[in-house]
């Protein structure tokens, strides 16, 4: 699978998970991939059929993408099937400005992997993890 790696997006970029009990720190993105160009399918096959049989769908390119995320001492480990309303936040661009560049979607997280490094690591403890959207990104521009 093809992938478009950005790297660190914003030093400080954070992303948090509402789950519906409250929004909870998920920790600081260090890394962020999308998988370029991979369309949505389904199954069509059927129980007579000798292998699976998959269709492309007329629908937009599949919306997953992964992140890794530096942990700190308010971030809780992000868990497989974890579902919610996501926001990633950019810090500001003018310190003057009352509103933070965000991203909100649902989604609900495909795969969680382990919590890897430690405290002489450059980047801390991390952990990476894929989310499959729900729904579309409601942008909210810096004001």
């Amino acid at each position: 699978m093809s992938a478009t790696s950005v790297g660190i997006i914003f030093q400080g970029s954070t992303i948090t998970l509402d789950t519906g009990g409250g929004a909870a720190s998920v920790g600081v993105i260090v890394d962020f991939e999308i998988p370029a160009n991979v369309f949505k399918e389904f199954r069509v096959d059927g129980m007579g059929d000798t292998r699976e049989l998959y269709k492309r769908s007329t629908k937009q390119v599949g919306q997953i993408f992964t992140l890794t995320v530096r942990y700190d001492t308010k971030t809780t480990a992000i868990a497989n099937n974890a579902t919610g309303t996501f926001l990633i936040t950019l810090p500001k661009q003018d310190s003057s400005s009352p509103q933070e560049n965000t991203y909100s979607f649902d989604g609900y997280v495909l795969e969680a992997g382990p919590l890897a490094g430690g405290q002489d690591d450059a980047d801390g403890v991390t952990q990476t993890f894929t989310i499959r959207l729900d729904s579309e990104i409601t942008p909210t521009a810096e004001s």
